[in-house]
Formats: C-alpha cells, sequence, structure tokens
C-alpha cells in the first residue's frame, strides 16, 4: 500500500550499500522486499530512531539531493512563496501511507493482544519526500481546488456517519505555529478509531513548505485548503484501512 513514491525512494537507497550494511548489523533482512519496505517506512515516518544512524543519514541526504536536483526546484519553490501557484498533497497517494499506518497499528493490537495503540510520533516532514505527493496548480485556481476538497470532505463525512463497523471515531486537525524561518507549517492530522475491539489512534504530522504569510488574505485562504486537505487525507486513509483489514479477515 506504500505506493509509487516510496518504491521510488526505495530503489534509491538500495544501491547505498552502507545503508543496506547498517541494516544488516541490525539482523533486518535486506534481500526481503518486505521487510526493506517496512522498514524503510519506519525510517521516513519516525525520525527519532533509526535516522539517527550516520550511514542511514547519508541515505536520506542522496534522497535529497536526487529529488532537489535542477534549477526549476528554485523556480518552483520562489513561484509558491510569490503566490504564483500553491499546491496541495495528493490525497489517493499521501492516504496510503497513513493508511499504512493505521493498519501497522492495528496488527500490533491483534499480535500483541492489545486492546489499545497509539502512534504520536508519526512524522512526513523531509520536504524532499513531501514533493513527490505535491499537485501544484496556477493560484488563481485556488478556489476552484477548495470548491473540489469541501466536496470530497462533505461526502466523506456522510459516509463515515453510516458505517457500523466503527465503534468509534474521530478526525480532526490541530494547527502549528508559523515557522518565519523556513516559510513552513507543521499541522497534525490526528485519527482515532476503535474496531472489531480494538482502538488505535494516529497523530500525523504533516509539513507544508514555502508558506508565505505576508499577504493576509492569500495566506488565509492557505491555511483552509490545507485544513481541507489533510482532513480529506484522513478520511481517505480510513475508508483503505477498513477495506484492507475487513479483505483479510
Amino acid at each position: 500500500m506504500m505506493g509509487e513514491q516510496l518504491d521510488y525512494l526505495l530503489n534509491i537507497v538500495k544501491n547505498d550499500k552502507k545503508f543496506l550494511e547498517t541494516l544488516k548489523n541490525m539482523k533486518i533482512d535486506v534481500d526481503s522486499d518486505e521487510e526493506l519496505s517496512k522498514i524503510f517506512f519506519i525510517i521516513i515516518t519516525f525520525p527519532f530512531w533509526l535516522r539517527c544512524h550516520d550511514d542511514i543519514k547519508n541515505a536520506l541526504r542522496l534522497i535529497d539531493k536526487i529529488t532537489n536536483k535542477g534549477s526549476f526546484t528554485k523556480v518552483l519553490d520562489n513561484s509558491m512563496k510569490e503566490y504564483h501557484v500553491f499546491y496541495i498533497y495528493d490525497v489517493d497517494k499521501l492516504s496510503d501511507l497513513i493508511a499504512e499506518e493505521l493498519k501497522r497499528l492495528y496488527l500490533i493490537c491483534k499480535s500483541e493482544g492489545k486492546s489499545y495503540y497509539e502512534n504520536i510520533f508519526f512524522r512526513l516532514d523531509r520536504k524532499s519526500i513531501l514533493k513527490l505527493f505535491m499537485k501544484i496548480s496556477p493560484f488563481k485556481q485556488l478556489d476552484v481546488i477548495k470548491g473540489k476538497l469541501k466536496n470530497q470532505l462533505d461526502f466523506f463525512e456522510e459516509y463515515f456517519n453510516n458505517i457500523e463497523k466503527i465503534g468509534y471515531f474521530s478526525i480532526r486537525m490541530e494547527n502549528s505555529r508559523y515557522n518565519e524561518h523556513i516559510k513552513s507549517l507543521h499541522p497534525k492530522l490526528i485519527i482515532s478509531l476503535r474496531v472489531d475491539k480494538v482502538h488505535i489512534r494516529l497523530e500525523a504530522q504533516i509539513d507544508y513548505y514555502n508558506i508565505n504569510n505576508e499577504n493576509e488574505e492569500a495566506y488565509k485562504k492557505i491555511l483552509e485548503l490545507m485544513k481541507l486537505n489533510l482532513l480529506t487525507i484522513g478520511y481517505k486513509a480510513v475508508e483503505k484501512f477498513l477495506e484492507e483489514i475487513y479483505e483479510e479477515v
């Protein structure tokens, strides 16, 4: 469920021998694509663990170098800051990662006999990785995109009100302070649900970069768009998660 973006990144780091050797020393089977995919998913979403290893840091820097290659990256960054273009994250593609984490938490509960499990440290905070999920549009199209997201969100809210499989369900976005230095926001998508007598909770920080707050009206629109984007991603992720676990039962 991780998607083609992470497959692309994984193929980059597979060529880093020191990266693979570090994982081998941790008793991880790097010859198994399934095991390698699982550990790579944790590396990019859990910054307080494996990223402390120098060889893994270097592998992530390699990703930064490759995805930021070319002068177009700087042109695009400036165009966003100057309100010529804007972006949202692809709902279908980014929701794959959130759904994957929900499934991971659910399976931990099932395998260990737990009734509750949470992850409050999930982060998608690396600009080089997040840019692979961007959908870019001219700034004059912002209201159109906002309307489409609102329609999606309305559909999901009505849809989830009629699902009997969920004993408890809550989804919300928590705002963050604006980071003036790097012109970014670090909101959290918070999902809590109970299914099959298992309660899982996820706090997913998903960063937005190249956000300019100098134009108050434009900045307000971006904040509204960001909230719609994240909530729609969250609902889509829960939908995918439920489809997968009930397909496996």
